[in-house]
């Protein structure tokens, strides 16, 4: 309704996925999913760190409802990388992937997979995923997983730890984009 606010503060990535997977890997191991982390070095962006909590959390939980019911192989893994000046979270799955031709479509509002199945869902979590990195100055996006699954991907700017990114969007007003 484009009504979602963010609060924008520099945040280390790297800390936010290493307490998101501390939380987090309960549930998941009770759904049958191992969740394995590569995150390691500082990484710092500025951001709202609720919302980049949520839209981590959303790929993490699509990844374990996505998952296939005949895969003995539901390890999901969670990696932070550093690239030309972006952070990228990457959340990897084994799970039933996503037709080729809907990479992108997955992000809009309301739409699910035509794979998607009996699983629930209102095709609303990677549209939020989606805005919250574009208001970021980021982007969230999704592949194929070689040998089978999908790839997500949520990247951000990185910043300088003693100053918000020039480049980033004034957070503090109410964002006009539709959500």
């Amino acid at each position: 309704a484009g009504t979602l606010s963010y609060t924008l503060k520099g945040v280390d990535l790297s800390e936010l996925l290493r307490g998101i997977c501390d939380a987090y890997t309960p549930h998941l191991e009770a759904r049958g999913a191992i969740l394995s982390d590569m995150v390691h070095d500082e990484t710092l962006v500025y951001c709202d760190e609720n919302a980049c909590e949520s839209a981590v959390v959303n790929l993490l939980e699509n990844a374990a409802k996505y998952a296939t019911d005949d895969n003995n192989d539901q390890e999901i893994e969670l990696d932070l990388m550093v690239r030309n000046g972006m952070a990228i979270v990457e959340v990897r799955d084994r799970g039933r992937g996503i037709p080729e031709i809907e990479y992108d479509r997955v992000f809009d509002a309301f739409y699910r997979a035509t794979n998607s199945g009996e699983v629930r869902g209102a095709g609303i979590g990677l549209s939020l995923v989606r805005h919250f990195a574009r208001t970021h100055g980021g982007d969230a996006t999704a592949d194929a997983r070689p040998g089978g699954g999908a790839i997500f991907r949520l990247t951000l700017p990185l910043a300088n730890s003693s100053t918000p990114n020039p480049s980033a969007p004034d957070l503090s007003a109410k964002s006009n984009q539709q959500s």
